[in-house]
């Protein structure tokens, strides 16, 4: 009996193995085969493995992401297999923004194949425990683990991992909705393909004809949900799957059916019998759908009004399936929305100066390799004069307070998009787009005339600061540079300022 071949990366076979077992699938054969990333073998492993070899299979299909080697190596130049490829290895587990979240922050995604042989993986990359912290912390600042529900256990591994690696982690659920159509979708076309030849099975054919053109219509909406970032894009997109699919003319999202919320008692009171994931009042022709995930409660979906109130009952697996994923987008969005402002945060601290807000080093630093500074720009450096003296007098909290009243001064002076940034101690450095020479010389005056009206509240002390600009000469003119020549021109006025002459920043 012919069975129809899938090729699964050992990181992701669990998924598979567990959809394939939930699922009947009898008519499926998996085949694990090892993961690339790791590196540390050679081609005859894969070459001279059994399952790879041609003569076992006709017309399988290998699942993997696009940077994966795995075709190649796998058919040694023999078209003999569909390639599902996706961006990532885990694409079909999540969302496209997450992924690319996970990736231009640096997260670690952890599937529960890669998790299981989290020790051997690493020791087949060559890693010790040593050199595994001191890799993986250089770059990655949490690990992330998709988990799927189906293996209690995972929790605690990843837990050891974490501190095996000194690095935070994360749980990421996962929904395998979206998988389990995506493989019933092949393996309708492969039965379609081989299993059916006579013409004496019309009737089969136009049921399994059916099936994968509801697996396939189901498959494009719930992957367009699940890709969806933010909470208000799965509800936008719940709004069209009511409309168009279903003729829907009105539809609600609740976010909230506590009892004590101000929604409708129809969505307090929503009870499911055993076994349904949502109602349909024939009366009305309204749907209810709450969305729970794993204990969790996420809202009510309610939709109405349909054109075609006959054919909703033929379409119950659809409608399951669309719930199920709506929910686990819901949770995912948020979560997403949660990383978001992780990162937003992070990045705060990490580019902002705890005592005065503005701007820091390392953002300077960050500019000073990524900024081109349009031309004419300027820049000004900035120094408070008789820190030291104000620290050694009065105290460190009272130099604070100095540093503080600069800052503000400065931020007064300049416009909300130019670049005010406390370098450290008592140097400020500031980045002006469109600046010329005339513009320069106006904030330097305005600078000078304003420090004298500042109220310190330390009463012997006023806010003096010493000043120096630079504006741009050509469009070769880079940010350190001009930092430097600026600073230059600082250091001048400082000089100046000693010897009781006049300065004009020049």
């Amino acid at each position: 009996m012919k069975r129809f071949s899938i090729f699964v990366c050992e990181n992701y076979i669990p998924e598979f193995e567990y959809l394939v077992k939930k699922e009947q699938l009898d008519d499926i054969e998996l085949v694990s085969f090892p993961t690339f990333c790791d590196g540390g073998f050679t081609p005859n492993e894969i070459f001279d493995n059994p399952a790879f070899h041609r003569s076992s299979y006709s017309n399988a299909v290998l699942f993997c992401g696009q940077t994966c080697p795995a075709p190649k190596k796998a058919s040694n130049g023999e078209g003999w297999f569909q390639i599902v490829e996706s961006p990532y290895c885990y694409s079909n587990l999540i969302g496209k923004r997450f992924c690319r979240f996970f990736a231009e922050e640096g997260y670690y995604v952890v599937s529960l194949g890669w998790l299981n042989k989290w020790d051997f993986h690493l020791k087949r990359q060559g890693f010790t425990q040593g050199t595994a912290r001191e890799y993986y912390k250089s770059w990655c600042r949490k690990l992330l683990f998709l988990d799927s529900g189906i293996d209690g256990a995972a929790k605690d591994r990843l837990d050891k991992l974490s501190a095996y690696l000194e690095i935070p982690n994360q749980t990421i659920p996962v929904n395998i909705n979206s998988l389990r159509l995506l493989v019933k979708e092949k393996l309708y076309a492969w039965k379609l393909k081989h299993s059916f030849p006579s013409i004496n099975k019309d009737s089969q054919v136009r049921e399994i004809q059916e099936q994968n053109a509801n697996n396939a219509a189901a498959l494009h909406i719930i992957s367009r949900i699940a890709m969806a970032g933010y909470k208000r894009d799965v509800i936008s997109m719940l709004d069209e799957f009511w409309l168009l699919i279903f003729g829907a003319t009105r539809s609600r999202y609740w976010p909230d059916a506590d009892p004590e919320s101000d929604c409708p008692d129809r969505i307090k009171n929503l009870e499911l019998p055993d076994g349904q994931s949502f109602i349909l009042d024939d009366e009305t022709t309204t749907l209810y759908a709450p969305l729970k995930l794993g204990g969790n409660n996420y809202g009510v979906f309610e939709a109405g009004g349909f054109l075609f109130p006959q054919n909703i009952s033929k379409y119950n697996e659809l409608f399951n399936s669309v719930i199920k994923i709506a929910a686990l987008a819901i949770s995912n969005a948020q979560r997403y929305e949660e990383l978001v402002a992780s990162r937003n945060q992070y990045e705060y601290i990490s580019y902002h100066d705890d005592l005065t807000g503005l701007y820091n080093r390392a953002y300077y630093n960050k500019l000073c390799s990524t900024l081109s500074l349009s031309y004419p720009g300027g820049v000004f450096v900035i120094d408070v004069d008789g820190l030291k003296n104000v620290n050694d007098t009065h105290g460190h909290s009272a130099g604070d307070t100095l540093i503080q009243v600069a800052a503000s001064t400065l931020r007064k002076i300049f416009r909300a998009k130019d670049v005010v940034i406390r370098l450290g101690g008592d140097e400020f450095v500031v980045i002006i787009e469109d600046c010329d020479e005339q513009q320069a010389e106006t904030l330097l005056r305005r600078l000078q005339q304003n420090m004298s009206a500042v109220d310190t509240t330390l009463h012997d002390v006023e806010l003096s600061m010493s000043i120096g600009y630079f504006v741009t000469e050509s469009e070769e003119d880079s940010l350190e540079e001009m930092v430097h020549k600026a600073d230059s021109k600082m250091y001048e006025h400082k000089r100046i300022k000693k010897e009781g002459l006049s300065y004009r920043g020049e």
